[in-house]
């Protein structure tokens, strides 16, 4: 009888890795550009590669106004700063702002076009009436009509520079009780006035119907003008001290073990 022979069934995997079946030889790919260009080390010196994108703000020289600005913004977070200062960080909210900018743009003044355009109408003999005016700028009118108990509520923007100018204005409205709010910011006050920038605005005007909700705005907000500002350390310094207090503590603890 003739003999059988066993036929075994190998998979393509198996037979690969173990040899049975010889292992194809990989093409490479030549690209339709190879030996046109031959490959370099990036040099990014002077007269070299173009240098890569990055972010330029630490190799700026920035303007002075600008550093000067920056600066005093970390030396007011940084420095202990007195309470008639440190109020004028605190403004209005967004609700009481935007009441406060609707009832100026009612009451807007006329600007030096619109004045102009009146009184070429009285020189050519027509009738114009006068629109009367609800509100008077400068902080010298503005006291004047504080002291006289004139004024039905005062505005005051927040940054103007020097502070000492407005710096009197809010002890003097507590004074004389007048209702008063510290807002952003001069030169969006001097939109409503016809000016570039503007310290202050009395409203002398208004109805009691257009200020009430202004009125229930500033006695919701705290009586936060005797706050002193600043001392917000940097995060960094924080850490330190946190960690020089820890360590003294734990000094005195040893030293009192010791005892």
């Amino acid at each position: 009888m003739p003999s059988r022979t066993k036929k075994i069934v190998v998979s393509k995997a198996t037979a690969k890795a173990k040899g049975l079946v010889p292992a194809k030889a990989k093409v490479e790919k030549k690209a339709p550009w190879a030996g046109l260009v031959t490959p370099r080390n990036k040099n990014y010196g002077i007269g070299q590669m173009v240098q890569p994108k990055r972010n330029l703000r630490y190799y700026v020289k920035w303007p002075k106004y600008i550093q000067i600005a920056r600066k005093k913004k970390v030396l007011n977070m940084r420095l202990k700063v007195p309470a008639p200062i440190a109020q004028f960080r605190r403004v209005a909210d967004k609700s009481l702002s935007n009441a406060i900018f609707k009832l100026l743009e009612k009451h807007r003044l006329p600007s030096k076009q619109e004045r102009k355009e009146r009184l070429e109408k009285i020189a050519a003999g027509e009738e114009v009436t006068k629109k009367p005016e609800n509100i008077k700028y400068g902080i010298r009118e503005v006291v004047n009509l504080v002291e006289k108990k004139k004024a039905k509520l005062v505005l005051i923007a927040n940054d103007v520079d020097p502070i000492e100018i407005v710096l009197v204005l809010p002890g003097l409205c507590r004074k004389m009780d007048v209702p008063y709010a510290i807002v952003k910011n001069k030169a969006r006050l001097g939109t409503y006035v016809g000016h570039k920038t503007c310290t202050c605005i009395a409203v002398t005007g208004a109805s009691q119907g257009e200020l009430k909700t202004i009125f229930e705005g500033i006695k919701a907000r705290p009586d936060d003008y005797n706050q002193v500002g600043g001392g917000i350390l940097h995060p960094r310094t924080e850490k330190k001290l946190a960690a020089r207090e820890k360590r003294l503590k734990f000094l005195k603890g040893a030293a009192t073990a010791d005892a």
